[in-house]
């Protein structure tokens, strides 16, 4: 019924991907997370047209690229995040502390020993009837920030994300499999409007059929493709197989609707098909997408929330009374377009990492004042902790830790006859010489997960 989707309802969850931009579907483990909002969205651009029109007046303008991203704010969980966490940082090193049976301790830094999955996908319903698919994502930036007021109290992460693109096909669907072990293909780009709009779900599918096996060394096969319920038609769609040598990436394939040759999806994004593996293909192997995919029952993680009556701030190691802090990590997550199809192909790191850390306090010593004016490096970390332990002596806990930070900003000054506050920025580094945290930022996390790099 028009104008009852409720946003309290909203639902989303997150799986990170073996290939950039391809989602797992066979085998995927999806992880349910809570959020305060969540934003993905396709901005669709378009092109001015200059020609000359008719009476003074703008001709209609064109299509263009469709940047696809979103911000994600939630209250900090143990487990919920952590991939999120070891994403952005890009490698992790998994522990068994000393006398523990279940718990875990996670470092999360960019010099550590294991690689994580670089990019992730998302899964997003809004209490409609079109949960959205989101492929490719990267963190492009990182803020945690707590209070010692209110609501603020609870630990709160603001996540930017990249993605390569959102659609809304489902996951795929085997209808007839002649080989042994023929593995679904994954379907890219938005539906046609007369498939969003089409009443039944099978009116709405697009249906993809192997015809012909040539060559399958070379990764060439050849399908019929139709929509909705009929027969195929003779119009048979050339299809690349596997994942290209030089760029990591798989092949796009534009798939030809066999009764008409009209290409299945928009324009603006031709549908593409990739095979994650040839094994087992055979002719007459068949599945199908739906423009509709279903509402999940997800699962969360039920550890509290991290408080910040469990907290401690340490500078040099030593305790330190503040009103609040924001730490960024920003990372240079760029899309990467190129001529044909209006999505990015895909989500590349270039340039650097920045590391910033902003705090309050009132002025009651000179400590850091005197850092800030000889311009002395220090030490930060935030230690967060819950109520609730994984087992006997171990409590879930999370740790920001800035080995080397390097002070600016200004000397406080008299707001009020009642307020003094010192207002502190800094910029993190990394550290060789520190041992155990050698990078900018180590995101340090025990839990129960026995790993978070895939």
């Amino acid at each position: 019924m028009a104008g009852q989707y409720n946003p309290a309802n909203s639902q989303a969850r997150m799986s990170l991907e073996t290939i950039a931009s391809i989602p797992l579907i066979q085998g995927a483990t999806w992880h349910d997370h809570q959020f305060e909002s969540f934003t993905p969205s396709n901005e669709a651009e378009t092109r001015d047209d200059p020609s000359i029109y008719s009476s003074g007046q703008a001709p209609p303008r064109e299509p263009g690229k469709i940047n696809s991203d979103a911000e994600l704010v939630c209250r900090v969980r143990p487990e919920m995040f952590t991939r999120f966490f070891s994403s952005a940082q890009g490698k992790v090193t998994t522990s068994t502390p000393g006398g523990a049976t279940n718990s875990r301790l996670h470092k999360m830094s960019p010099t550590r020993s294991t690689s994580v999955l670089p990019t992730f996908s998302h899964l997003f319903w809004q209490d409609d009837d079109q949960a959205s698919r989101w492929v490719g994502g990267q963190l492009n930036s990182l803020q945690f920030s707590v209070s010692r007021e209110g609501d603020a109290g609870l630990l709160q992460a603001t996540m930017g994300i990249t993605y390569a693109r959102g659609d809304y096909w489902t996951d795929g669907t085997v209808t007839t499999d002649a080989g042994t072990a023929a593995t679904i293909p994954t379907l890219f780009g938005i539906p046609p409007l007369t498939q969003l709009n089409e009443a039944t779900a099978t009116a709405s599918r697009v249906h993809l059929k192997i015809s012909d096996i040539t060559d399958i060394a070379d990764g060439i096969v050849l399908a019929l493709v139709k929509v909705g319920a009929g027969a195929y038609g003779a119009i048979e769609s050339t299809i690349n197989v596997g994942v290209n040598s030089v760029t990591g990436l798989p092949y796009i394939n534009n798939l030809l609707d066999s009764t008409s040759g009209e290409i299945i999806g928009t324009l603006r994004m031709p549908v593409a098909v990739h095979f994650p593996s040839t094994t087992g293909l055979a002719v007459d192997d068949a599945w199908y997408w739906d423009t509709r995919r279903a509402v999940w029952s997800p699962t969360y993680a039920t550890a509290k929330v991290f408080n910040e009556l469990y907290a401690e701030i340490l500078i040099d190691d030593e305790p330190y009374c503040i009103d609040d802090f924001t730490l960024t990590l920003t990372r240079p997550v760029l899309q990467r377009f190129c001529i044909g199809g209006a999505f990015a192909k895909e989500i590349r790191n270039r340039g650097r990492r920045a590391v910033e850390l902003e705090l309050n306090r009132e002025y009651l010593d000179k400590s850091l004042r005197n850092r800030l004016e000889t311009a002395t490096s220090l030490m930060f970390r935030a230690n967060f902790q819950n109520s609730e332990a994984i087992e006997s002596g171990f409590p879930y806990y999370l740790s920001l830790i800035c080995p080397y930070m390097v002070l600016g900003g200004r000397t406080p000054g008299v707001e009020s006859q009642e307020s003094m506050t010192e207002n502190i920025t800094a910029t993190g580094h990394p550290d060789s010489t520190n041992v155990d945290y050698p990078d900018d930022l180590t995101i340090e996390e025990q839990n129960s997960l026995t790993s978070v790099a895939t």
